[in-house]
């Protein structure tokens, strides 16, 4: 961790809000890949759509 403290330490705030900006996204789209497979798996083992 001590090479990414340093990394992030010389960075400048453009870049961290650009990174962190990134981080949410990327966060975003994996929570949505998520929901679909689990409701992809719910559907596939006959789950009522009241419960999904």
């Amino acid at each position: 961790m001590g090479q990414l403290d340093e990394l992030i330490s010389q960075l400048s705030t453009p870049w961290l809000l650009l990174l962190l900006a990134a981080s949410i996204a990327v966060l975003g789209k994996s929570a949505d890949w998520l929901v679909r497979a689990a409701v992809a798996l719910s559907r596939k083992s006959g789950l009522p759509k009241v419960i999904i």
